[in-house]
């Protein structure tokens, strides 16, 4: 279900559930994507059966984004950019022990796909600031 759209003659901003729209878009339409998936399980968004963070495993959750990626590509202009949040995975369950880089996991799915990986900027977030 798509919840809010914006649409000027320079722009559009969905806020929806991307694999609800993205199958709607138009070929080489869209000059930028930027977005933060949810983290294989780290977060859980909703209870709906076909949200991302839901899945059972970190598997099934890369195999649902890949579909994404590769429609992305689909949609994405020629040499334009997609920006994506996400940090590595510390987590016991669904798949994952220990540390996950899953920035990379991000880049090698975008790279399968045709994107070409341009650049990586860390954001150090103080830890103690971030688990409360």
């Amino acid at each position: 279900m798509t919840n809010r759209q914006h649409h000027t003659d320079d722009y559009s901003i969905y806020e929806s559930d991307v694999m609800e729209v993205i199958p709607k878009l138009e070929d080489e339409s869209i000059d930028f994507s930027g977005y933060s998936p949810p983290f294989a399980g780290l977060f859980n968004y909703s209870s709906l059966p076909n949200d991302f963070s839901n899945c059972k495993d970190k598997w099934e959750f890369l195999e649902q984004y890949d579909f994404l990626v590769r429609e992305k590509y689909r949609v994405i202009k020629p040499g334009r950019i997609t920006a994506v949040h996400c940090t590595d995975v510390v987590s016991q369950g669904a798949g994952i022990d220990g540390l996950w880089d899953f920035p990379h996991e991000i880049i090698k799915i975008h790279e399968k796909h045709g994107f070409r990986h341009r650049n990586r900027i860390t954001i150090w977030k103080e830890p103690l600031k971030v688990r409360m």
